[in-house]
């Protein structure tokens, strides 16, 4: 059996309703994303450096892989990439 830990987050009202929005047209649970999120995120960590992400992005908006990082960009990275420029 896995052990699960209720909490409380708030966050704006148009984010939850565009997370709603999303989840719906995914056909999955708003709880059901977050979680996804979340592993997402834990598991990305690794990728991260100290600018805050694991590529860094030229004036069109494209990726640019530097020396030293990581050569591969996961859907979770081009999901949140397009949700920062909002595509």
């Amino acid at each position: 059996m896995v052990s699960q830990m209720k909490t409380t987050i708030e966050i704006p009202d148009a984010l939850f309703r565009q997370a709603k929005v999303i989840a719906a047209r995914r056909h999955t649970t708003l709880k059901a994303m977050i979680e996804q999120v979340l592993r997402r995120e834990i598991s990305q960590e690794r990728l991260w450096d100290q600018s805050g992400r694991c590529f860094d992005i030229d004036e069109d908006g494209l990726p640019i892989f530097g020396q030293g990082k990581e050569s591969t960009v996961t859907s979770g990275e081009v999901y949140e990439l397009m949700d920062e420029l909002g595509v």
